[in-house]
């Protein structure tokens, strides 16, 4: 037998060598592509979400400029002339949301953690403080069972 065909002597025949460099490249490109579909399905689902997002927005603005208006009708306008201004501000918001990549907005998003840490750790506090005393506030009211006389 000879040292190329024979398994003991620790050489690979050069087909064999062939073979896998070919399924090792196959897994590779596989593998970016798979990668990039994900990229695809994620940057989508974020467009979808940012859109839907920015709707809101614009239904809560909306809603804002309708509070305006009733304070105006019963002659608040200081208070009127601030909501208002409230609310274009909100319109503002979603109108970047809208017009802006995803990416641009979680880079900008990041950026301002990096300058301002301890307002975002601060908010995130603020946030979890409120969403602690809402639930704690949901569960101290037993839901009706329907059942008289417990």
């Amino acid at each position: 037998m000879t040292a190329e065909g024979d398994s003991s002597s620790g050489r690979t025949p050069s087909g064999a060598q062939a073979s896998i460099t070919d399924v090792a490249q196959t897994i590779k490109h596989e593998g970016r592509r798979l990668v990039d579909e994900v990229k695809d399905s994620a940057e989508s689902v974020a467009r979808q979400q940012t859109g839907a997002a920015a709707a809101f927005l614009e239904d809560v603005a909306t809603a804002i400029h309708k509070g305006a208006d009733a304070l105006k009708d019963k002659g608040r306008t200081d208070a009127a002339s601030f909501v208002d201004w409230t609310a274009d501000e909100v319109e503002s918001l979603a109108g970047e949301l809208s017009s802006r990549a995803p990416a641009d907005i979680l880079g900008e998003v990041e950026n301002f953690a990096r300058r301002q840490p301890a307002l975002v750790a601060g908010a995130a506090f603020l946030v979890g403080f409120g969403l602690l005393r809402f639930m704690k506030s949901s569960s101290a009211h037993p839901r009706y069972t329907g059942q008289a006389g417990r």
